[in-house]
């Protein structure tokens, strides 16, 4: 009797028509690139939770597998997801081997990494390891693992809880949180819509101790009433949902820099919410 494919079929059910088919053949394909199965495949960020904008949102991956992939693994994903991703949806992976798991340990290393903005760099490349440039530890995972044990799913494999450990709250914060207004205001320059809205949704975390998406962050946002930022909120939400940019004056910027900041850091100090 053949053994039963480890692609869990279940977690498909729930995405939006066009693209849980398209996953699904992504996540069998990926899984073939590596000789030796990987431990498992995991969904997270907006596509998990439902806040997923063709044109706006990336699918987010995470692939664990038992060793660091061999330099053929790594050329076959590499061509894959160069003629896959922005197909019509990019693609963000990454890959990380058991003992870059565990134990846990912020930045988290990782064995190789694919995104658009990596796109020229993996052209580039024909020896199979990693794209010229791409650092050794990635702080985002934090973040990543964090939104991926709360709100994230096995697409194929192990369990999410048995394939990636609990993240520290003080790693997850490190990697989500500006050391200062400046650089707050820097990020929401570079990217005002997803600045603001990863803005609000720290927010929500913040007050509430809810990890939530980036519309989830939004709609709690718009309950604020004393706060006065219903205008910029509701812009940057049709900003985001419309796909486009919009436009955005500095000094709205710096506001809304000096205000979420000033807030989340007081609502982090009073310490009511300990576990991320």
């Amino acid at each position: 009797m053949a053994e039963p494919s480890p692609l869990r079929h279940e977690a498909f059910g729930d995405l939006p028509k066009d693209v849980g088919p398209w996953l699904r053949r992504l996540v069998e394909d990926i899984a073939a690139c590596f000789a030796v199965a990987p431990d498992g495949i995991y969904l997270h960020g907006s596509l998990s939770m439902g806040s997923f904008r063709l044109g706006s949102s990336d699918v987010d991956l995470l692939v664990a597998v038992q060793n660091r992939p061999e330099a053929d693994d790594i050329g076959r994903l590499r061509s894959l997801l160069l003629g896959r991703s922005g197909q019509p949806y990019d693609v963000e992976l990454s890959i990380l081997s058991q003992a870059e798991r565990f134990p846990w340990r912020h930045p988290a290393p990782f064995s190789w990494h694919y995104s658009e903005a990596w796109r020229d760099a993996m052209r580039s490349e024909q020896n199979g390891g990693p794209a010229a440039g791409m650092p050794p530890a990635d702080p985002d995972l934090a973040a990543h693992l964090t939104m991926l044990r709360a709100r994230g799913r096995a697409l194929y494999g192990l369990p999410v809880a048995l394939a990636f450990p609990e993240v520290p709250r003080r790693d997850f914060l490190d990697a989500v949180l500006a050391p200062d207004e400046e650089s707050c205001l820097e990020s929401l320059r570079a990217d005002p819509v997803d600045g603001i809205l990863n803005l609000l949704r720290l927010g929500l975390y913040a007050r509430e101790g809810r990890l939530g998406s980036k519309l989830e962050g939004a709609g709690w946002a718009l309950g604020l009433e004393a706060w006065g930022d219903s205008d910029a909120v509701r812009r940057a939400l049709a900003s985001y949902q419309a796909g486009r940019a919009g436009v955005w004056a500095d000094a709205e910027l710096r506001r809304l820099a000096r205000t979420w900041t000033t807030a989340i850091g007081h609502w982090l100090g009073e310490g009511t919410h300990e576990d991320a």
